[in-house]
């Protein structure tokens, strides 16, 4: 099932290492992850930001976005199931069942090392989402929420009519957010979602009002790089309270 990050051969566990037949060997941690990143420098997401992530999440505003995934995938041979660019493994862990594996990756070990100890029945990686370590035609489902998509590997891994399900912003997600912390607030854009050798066969648009404090706001933010490049005096006139459009794009793809 995986495969050498560095020479993609496939990497056998033997004891608490796997190693491959040119012998680059990489160990599992305490908490049961393993990084498969070839540099070895922190990536993505860090702590603070997965802290945030975490916290923001297990609030539930998207769980409507995790349940409507769970809905689509599950209706689909489900097996094997790959989130690529996990981060603390919310959406995913909504997927599982006795009968099938998850398998996440993400770049930032921060994100793994909080998915691995909230969902020990998960298998999760430190890794790129431009190499991922899983042998080819390994998936029956791949899941990417927010996150770089690199075609040649999602058609290099997921199995023969398999399915990716891939989550971008909708055109007014956190717009009233925006019209607070920008003088131009603007609309996000649409990007063409086509890709080689798939075809779409599903196209949602799940969007939604939430009612959420200054206090959560600022988690939400706190995801983000922007509240760390931002002189926290910026936030002081955020609401109490206020209403947050919730806007996501679900488009579902099938591998021809």
């Amino acid at each position: 099932m995986l495969i050498c990050p560095i020479c993609h051969k496939e990497i056998i566990k033997n004891n608490q290492t796997f190693k491959c037949i040119n012998n680059h060997s990489f160990d599992i941690s305490k908490n049961g992850y393993i990084n498969l990143l070839v540099s070895k420098t922190n990536s993505g997401d860090n702590k603070e930001m997965v802290q945030a992530r975490f916290s923001f999440l297990n609030l539930n505003y998207y769980e409507p976005l995790a349940l409507k995934i769970k809905e689509i995938a599950l209706s689909y041979p489900h097996d094997i199931i790959g989130d690529c660019g996990c981060g603390t493994g919310y959406y995913s862990s909504f997927l599982k069942c006795e009968d099938n594996e998850i398998y996440g990756f993400d770049i930032s070990k921060y994100a793994i090392l909080k998915a691995s100890k909230t969902y020990k029945d998960n298998h999760y990686f430190v890794s790129s989402n431009n190499n991922i370590p899983l042998k080819d035609n390994s998936l029956d489902i791949l899941l990417t929420i927010f996150a770089p998509v690199f075609a040649n590997e999602v058609y290099r891994i997921i199995k023969a009519n398999g399915i990716f399900i891939l989550v971008t912003p909708g055109i007014y997600h956190l717009y009233e957010l925006k019209e607070l912390l920008y003088e131009k607030p603007y609309l996000n854009d649409l990007k063409s979602n086509e890709l080689n050798n798939f075809k779409t066969i599903d196209n949602y648009n799940l969007k939604y009002t939430i009612n959420i404090t200054k206090e959560d706001l600022l988690l939400l933010l706190a995801m983000t790089p922007y509240y760390y490049k931002t002189n926290h005096e910026s936030f002081s006139h955020l609401v109490n309270q206020m209403s947050l459009t919730i806007d996501f794009i679900i488009t579902v793809y099938q591998k021809v």
